[in-house]
């Protein structure tokens, strides 16, 4: 009979656990820090261009106040006699009378002034 080997089983070895895989590393990458920079950046445009915007909105406002305060009409001072009779009467309620009147004018300038809308330049 043919002669036969037994090929010797080997030895139980001990339980041999993986090696566990290095921890992933919580800080930003060079990719992830260049998306911040630009995110910092793009915000930082942004409330330039807004504040640029408000700022001139009110220059805008301030300088047609000044334009309406310069063109409106000065009303004279006028001392008015005491004299009680009803001709100085009647040209006191006069003198006051357009006095308001032109004060009227003025209020109604400065509204439609201030009702303005900007005109598209484009």
């Amino acid at each position: 009979m043919p002669e036969v080997t037994q090929t010797p089983t080997p030895a139980p070895t001990p339980n041999v656990v993986p090696p566990v895989p290095p921890p992933v590393d919580s800080t930003p990458t060079k990719s992830n820090k260049m998306f911040i920079y630009i995110v910092v950046a793009v915000v930082i445009l942004l409330l330039i261009v807004m504040g640029y915007r408000f700022l001139g909105k009110t220059s805008t406002k301030s300088n047609q106040a000044a334009n309406i305060s310069a063109t409106a009409t000065p009303t004279p001072n006028v001392d008015l006699p005491t004299n009680n009779n009803d001709e100085q009467l009647n040209k006191d309620v006069q003198t006051i009378d357009t006095q308001t009147t032109n004060l009227d004018s003025d209020l109604n300038g400065i509204d439609q002034g201030l009702n303005d809308q900007a005109m598209n330049l484009d």
